[in-house]
């Protein structure tokens, strides 16, 4: 008895510290592993959000670009024809910035709520203004006539164009992505 006694005492003086360095190996293998696996997720996000911080940039600059194109100096300078009425006109430039509008429908999903209902109240504001004004007009109005009183109306305009009001607001927004 004393023999196996010898013989166990020796083995586990073998084997309990044997056992204790490998369930240190695979503690800190299996730390390592959820380590790198974390990393490798974190960089795969960082990376997501550049991608993504990207498209909203571009979504940003193609809003204020819309803006741009939505103003009534610029859709009159691209829609305005010779020979034109203001009725014509008017029909032009209301289907223009529609148009413009509808074509970057889904950049809404890369800009806030806010700044969207801004571009659309800024794009309804405008075509109202147009309208507004085209009533006032008669079948024998110019277009070039039409164009001025519309140019005279932003003009002396004591507030500004909603456009101008949605502008700086995207610009601040923009400003914040960075």
């Amino acid at each position: 008895m004393n023999n196996l006694s010898y013989y166990l005492l020796e083995a586990m003086k073998l084997t309990v510290p044997a056992l204790l360095v490998a369930a240190a190996v695979v503690y800190i293998v299996r730390m390592f592993i959820n380590k790198d696996q974390q990393m490798r997720i974190l960089e795969a996000k960082m990376n997501s959000n550049k991608d993504v911080t990207m498209i909203r940039l571009q979504a940003y600059e193609r809003m204020i670009l819309l803006l741009e194109r939505m103003h009534p100096s610029s859709v009159i300078q691209r829609v305005i024809e010779p020979g034109m009425n203001a009725r014509g006109l008017q029909f032009a430039m209301t289907t223009t910035i529609q148009s413009e509008f509808e074509h970057n429908y889904a950049q809404q999903l890369y800009i806030s709520s806010d700044a969207w209902n801004l571009i659309n109240a800024s794009k309804t504001e405008v075509i109202k203004m147009v309208n507004i004004l085209a009533n006032a007009t008669t079948p024998e109005t110019s277009a070039q006539e039409f164009s001025t009183m519309i140019l005279n109306a932003i003009i002396h305009s004591e507030q500004p164009l909603p456009s101008q009001t949605a502008l700086e607001f995207l610009k601040a927004e923009a400003r914040e992505i960075f």
